[in-house]
């Protein structure tokens, strides 16, 4: 074989390894990895199931393969500012806002592979302690006044939630303008916010549902299958449970469990209910706006310590659901509306009292909460004995507050 041939067979292998990594990222997005086959990167790609296989071994070969592309670029970006210049968190995020796929890809993977089953769960936990290491440089560099590393985890979590909250949001989050305000609050820097006049308070935020009715055997059956089902959706994703594993972890036959449960959508509909009935009381009793906001890192804590499965489960579902055509989708975006609005009204109700820090600016500030909350959801599930979230949680919670 001639060196051309050689050359030219080189060529078109590399062209077509880059159809599929094109095609699968373009799937991995929508409608996701988990519900993603070999067979449709193959079909999208223009090319047989049999000539994918001669170029990656399987998909989770090829889900390495987009994740190191989009890292690659990054890293290159990130090396042309110097060692000894600022790195600009709010442009590298705006970068890759501007970088098709990168905000859905990597929203979604923060959840999904907190898994350790995940293929990408080693990547991605070695990737946050990079956006850390550099933010902290960042941080340092451009003056920032707290503890580096805190407030490195405090923006990168922020970071994370924001880009979650931007695939369920219908009024657009600006995520670079975020990262902007954050960095010059952490360098002290404060501006005068008009406050609204004291508004009404509004429900706690989660929705809850009515408990299931039936006799107490079938209750009990359901409750079962429902736990069981949080297990699985929390280690493997909504997509890629099937209905017949359900049923094996519960120890009945497929046909019993659609029973109780008529299709798989009815059924993750009660694993979200569940989640949110374990982690709110309906009936507790309202508390003032000071308690609500400083019993945050209470209850972050006690989830922690004594329900772990339920923060797998909302990040898993959470970030999987980014998807438009994922059926739990409406769900989170509604529950993204819901809790801004509920902290948003929470500040508005401080600052109403005169109890707000200076700057604060109730919208600005609860969107951060929510974003803060769930990102550092996602580094705690990575490496719990690493990020002490009720602490960052509280810090961040007391800080709004007037000393």
């Amino acid at each position: 074989m001639s060196a051309t041939t050689t050359r030219r067979q080189y060529v078109n292998g590399v062209r077509r390894r880059e159809q599929i990594v094109d095609a699968a990222a373009d799937l991995f997005v929508s409608p996701g990895f988990g519900a993603t086959s070999l067979r449709d990167i193959a079909a999208r790609a223009g090319i047989s199931h049999p000539g994918l296989l001669r170029h990656f071994t399987g998909k989770d070969e090829i889900l390495a393969a987009v994740v190191e592309r989009l890292e690659r670029r990054n890293r290159e970006w990130v090396h042309t500012q110097g060692s000894d210049n600022p790195l600009s968190i709010p442009g590298l995020a705006r970068r890759n806002a501007e970088a098709p796929g990168y905000v859905q890809l990597f929203a979604m993977l923060a959840g999904e592979a907190t898994s350790i089953r995940h293929p990408a769960h080693e990547r991605m936990r070695e990737r946050y302690r990079e956006v850390r290491e550099y933010t902290r440089r960042d941080l340092v560099a451009t003056g920032a006044t707290g503890n580096p590393l805190d407030d490195a985890t405090a923006v990168a979590a922020g970071w994370d939630g924001l880009q979650l909250m931007s695939l369920y949001a219908n009024d657009g989050i600006d995520i670079p303008r975020h990262l902007e305000e954050r960095l010059a609050w952490m360098r002290g820097e404060r501006s005068k916010v008009l406050l609204p006049p004291a508004p009404d308070p509004i429900p706690v935020y989660t929705a809850l549902e009515p408990e299931a009715t039936g006799y107490a055997k079938g209750r009990e059956r359901r409750a079962r299958i429902v736990a069981d089902a949080s297990l699985l959706f929390a280690r493997d994703g909504y997509h890629r449970t099937s209905l017949k594993e359900i049923a094996a972890a519960v120890g009945i036959p497929k046909a019993t469990l659609m029973h109780h449960f008529g299709t798989k959508e009815d059924l993750l509909t009660a694993v979200l209910v569940r989640r949110d009935r374990l982690l709110v009381r309906a009936d507790r009793p309202p508390l003032s706006p000071g308690d609500e906001l400083t019993g945050i890192a209470e209850g972050a804590a006690r989830s922690a310590r004594e329900a772990p499965g339920l923060i797998e489960v909302y990040a898993v579902l959470s970030c999987e659901a980014a998807s438009a055509d994922h059926p739990a989708h409406g769900y989170f975006a509604q529950r993204f509306v819901r809790t801004r609005a509920f902290f948003t009204n929470l500040l508005e109700r401080l600052g109403a009292e005169g109890q707000l820090a200076e700057g604060v600016d109730p919208e600005r500030d609860g969107t951060w909460l929510v974003a803060l909350w769930d990102g550092l959801q996602y580094q705690w599930l990575y490496e719990p004995d690493a990020v002490d979230l009720p602490r960052l949680l509280d810090e961040y919670a007391r800080s709004l507050v007037k000393a």
